[in-house]
Protein backbone atom coordinates (compact mmCIF):
# COMPACT_ATOMS: atom_id res chain seq x y z
CA UNK A 1 0.00 0.00 0.00
CA UNK A 2 2.83 1.99 0.83
CA UNK A 3 4.60 2.20 -2.82
CA UNK A 4 0.88 2.74 -4.07
CA UNK A 5 1.44 5.96 -2.77
CA UNK A 6 4.69 6.64 -3.46
CA UNK A 7 4.08 5.49 -7.10
CA UNK A 8 0.76 8.09 -7.01
CA UNK A 9 2.93 11.16 -5.57
CA UNK A 10 5.80 10.40 -8.67
CA UNK A 11 3.02 10.58 -11.27
CA UNK A 12 1.40 13.56 -9.81
CA UNK A 13 4.96 15.35 -9.31
CA UNK A 14 5.44 18.94 -10.56
CA UNK A 15 7.97 19.59 -12.98
CA UNK A 16 9.18 22.19 -10.67
CA UNK A 17 9.25 20.11 -7.78
CA UNK A 18 11.27 17.55 -10.28
CA UNK A 19 14.01 19.87 -11.06
CA UNK A 20 14.17 21.12 -7.29
CA UNK A 21 15.06 17.06 -6.29
CA UNK A 22 17.66 17.19 -9.01
CA UNK A 23 19.08 20.07 -8.09
CA UNK A 24 19.54 18.57 -4.10
CA UNK A 25 20.78 15.15 -5.07
CA UNK A 26 23.44 17.19 -7.06
CA UNK A 27 23.98 19.79 -4.42
CA UNK A 28 23.48 22.09 -6.73
CA UNK A 29 21.73 26.00 -4.71
CA UNK A 30 18.64 27.71 -6.49
CA UNK A 31 21.80 30.54 -6.58
CA UNK A 32 24.10 28.46 -8.92
CA UNK A 33 21.10 27.30 -10.93
CA UNK A 34 19.94 30.47 -11.79
CA UNK A 35 23.52 31.76 -12.92
CA UNK A 36 23.81 28.25 -14.97
CA UNK A 37 20.47 29.62 -16.55
CA UNK A 38 21.83 33.71 -16.51
CA UNK A 39 18.35 34.87 -15.04
CA UNK A 40 17.33 35.99 -11.41
CA UNK A 41 17.42 33.62 -7.98
CA UNK A 42 13.63 34.90 -7.78
CA UNK A 43 12.96 33.89 -11.78
CA UNK A 44 14.94 30.39 -10.74
CA UNK A 45 12.35 29.83 -7.65
CA UNK A 46 9.39 30.57 -9.65
CA UNK A 47 10.68 27.62 -12.08
CA UNK A 48 11.30 25.82 -9.44
CA UNK A 49 7.08 26.34 -7.66
CA UNK A 50 5.76 25.95 -11.64
CA UNK A 51 3.42 23.07 -12.53
CA UNK A 52 4.61 22.87 -16.23
CA UNK A 53 7.33 24.34 -18.12
CA UNK A 54 7.43 25.79 -21.83
CA UNK A 55 9.28 22.95 -23.71
CA UNK A 56 12.10 25.23 -24.72
CA UNK A 57 12.99 26.12 -21.32
CA UNK A 58 12.62 22.48 -20.28
CA UNK A 59 15.19 22.01 -23.06
CA UNK A 60 17.59 24.68 -21.66
CA UNK A 61 17.30 23.09 -17.90
CA UNK A 62 17.84 19.76 -18.91
CA UNK A 63 21.28 20.45 -21.37
CA UNK A 64 22.13 22.72 -18.38
CA UNK A 65 21.62 20.23 -15.93
CA UNK A 66 22.54 17.12 -18.18
CA UNK A 67 19.43 15.95 -17.11
CA UNK A 68 16.48 14.13 -19.31
CA UNK A 69 13.61 15.70 -18.00
CA UNK A 70 11.49 14.95 -20.88
CA UNK A 71 12.69 11.13 -20.47
CA UNK A 72 12.02 11.36 -16.51
CA UNK A 73 8.84 12.73 -17.08
CA UNK A 74 7.94 10.29 -19.25
CA UNK A 75 8.70 7.75 -16.90
CA UNK A 76 7.17 9.19 -13.94
CA UNK A 77 3.62 8.43 -15.65
CA UNK A 78 4.84 4.91 -15.11
CA UNK A 79 5.81 5.40 -11.68
CA UNK A 80 9.99 5.05 -11.95
CA UNK A 81 10.92 8.50 -11.74
CA UNK A 82 14.35 8.99 -10.12
CA UNK A 83 16.27 11.95 -9.62
CA UNK A 84 19.95 10.22 -10.51
CA UNK A 85 18.56 9.24 -14.04
CA UNK A 86 20.87 11.09 -16.45
CA UNK A 87 21.88 10.43 -19.42
CA UNK A 88 24.89 9.26 -18.60
CA UNK A 89 23.80 6.39 -17.33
Amino acid sequence: MREYFSTLLVIFMEIGEMIRQVLLERGITVTDFAKTLSCSRENAHRILKKETLDTDLLMKISEVLKYDFFRAISESRHGSFSASNDDNE
